[in-house]
């Protein structure tokens, strides 16, 4: 998993190579436009990693993103490499739509499969309409600057894909996640629901014939409605508010040449994969660093391990409802030689139950964490990255789905018997501290 990063970085410079015909070839690297709308901070992770990579190999990378280095930064800041030349600039997004954060849980449950899909491609043509009557990308449009190679995030609307044709240059698609359904087919992708199941239903590859149907049924309507429906809206919006555009999304998105993905096949159902698609899942990883020393000092005391729980950037972990983590607590206080890292908002305030095995922080450096060796076992809410990094760093799990991959990503992990599934609306003292046991008693 390791190599992940550089597979993209080579992926990336072969499809560079075809700007040789454009008669643009430098000696100091290729000039990259990287279009990351979406606001979630967890999905621009893998996205600045992969930037980062290309700029650590001489090329000159714009990022247009809602996360600067800075937030206090101009629209545009360029950092250069040293070692390189290759350069960094940020092309900040922030502000224009809300960062996709810090949900409650009563947000995100409760919510049907169908349902939750077109909550997802609803939220892609919301952010099209903030970010482009924002007049962000107004400046970088319509000046027309030459770029080698765009990379375009493709999520959950196809409505950047136009932008980035407006440049002339190769495409490459990224997502942080697996293809969704509307996007089946794209590079050659073959859409397989018969044994492949979507990645927003909990489905396992050992389907029933009931859910090899639901699975077909929903890939079919999703489809229908991406094509008719919201790829139309983005549309629209595009022309609102840059004008009438070269091509349609539809052509811009036939126009993509690859897509990076950020997967890996140790991780996800087995299916078939194109050429085009290139897994790059762990391209995030260095070294762990050394925990802070309060930390460090905290985890080393742990007689028999630690227990990490966290759910994630998206959602607000404080936001469980308080009888469900009254009853995690009570469970924790139960686990003799054990201590528990709880990620907890700061806004929030901490249950007032006494606990001297349990120390709440709102932000912790999870891949670092997990890799602690005295972290014995990772309460999460299913998220891809997190789940990445558990496997890599060798940690159980106990997932506590609440929304859109998590159920898929957790029965993974269920059915390959990496760690268990606790739903939320079953978390009780009993269960909780039955199932924790469990998996930190297991030998394998």
């Amino acid at each position: 998993m390791m190599g992940g990063r550089w597979i993209a970085v080579i992926t990336t410079t072969v499809l560079l190579y075809t700007a040789r015909d454009r008669g643009h070839v430098t000696a100091t690297g290729y000039n990259i436009l990287a279009i990351f709308p979406f606001s979630g901070k967890s999905h621009f992770y893998m996205f600045r990693a992969i930037s980062q990579a290309l700029v650590a190999r001489g090329h000159d990378v714009t990022v247009v993103s809602h996360f600067p280095e800075t937030l206090s930064s101009p629209k545009q800041q360029q950092r250069r490499d040293s070692a390189t030349n290759g350069s960094y600039t940020d092309y900040s997004l922030a502000g224009s739509v809300p960062v996709y954060e810090n949900f409650t849980t009563d947000e995100l449950i409760g919510n049907g499969y169908l349902e939750e899909f077109l909550i997802i491609l609803q939220d892609g043509v919301d952010n099209c309409e903030g970010v482009m009557s924002s007049g962000r990308l107004d400046e970088l449009v319509r000046n027309r600057v030459r770029f080698d190679l765009v990379l375009v995030e493709v999520f959950n609307t196809g409505c950047f894909a136009l932008v980035a044709n407006q440049f002339g240059a190769p495409i490459i698609g990224i997502t942080s996640t697996s293809l969704y359904p509307w996007y089946s087919g794209m590079v050659g992708d073959v859409a397989t629901p018969s044994y492949v199941p979507l990645n927003l239903l909990p489905f396992t590859s050992r389907m029933t014939v009931k859910e090899r149907l639901i699975n077909t049924v929903i890939l079919m309507t999703l489809k229908i409605y991406y094509k008719y429906k919201y790829e139309p809206k983005a549309q629209e919006i595009v022309n609102k508010y840059l004008g009438d555009m070269n091509g349609t999304v539809s052509e811009a998105m036939s126009m993509i040449n690859a897509v990076i993905m950020n997967t890996h096949f140790a991780f996800g159902f087995a299916r078939p994969l194109p050429p085009g698609i290139i897994e790059v899942g762990g391209c995030t990883y260095k070294s762990p660093k050394p925990l802070s020393e309060d930390l460090e000092r905290f985890v080393t005391s742990a007689e028999r391990g630690v227990i990490y729980f966290s759910m994630g950037s998206i959602i607000k972990g404080a936001s469980m409802p308080m009888e469900r983590s009254l009853a995690m607590f009570r469970a924790f206080s139960q686990l003799k030689g054990y201590k528990v890292l709880w990620k907890w908002e700061d806004d929030t305030p901490w249950p007032e139950v006494p606990s001297d095995n349990v120390m709440f922080v709102p932000w912790m450096p999870q891949f670092d964490v997990l890799n602690h060796p005295n972290v014995k076992l990772f309460i999460s809410h299913g998220g891809l990255m997190g789940i990445q990094d558990a496997l890599y760093s060798g940690v159980p799990i106990i997932g506590i789905p609440m929304f859109a991959d998590q159920f898929s990503n957790i029965n993974f992990i269920v059915q390959n018997e990496c760690g268990l599934k606790l739903q939320l609306e079953q978390i009780d003292e009993r269960t909780a501290y039955k199932m924790i046991s469990t998996v930190l008693e297991d030998n394998k």
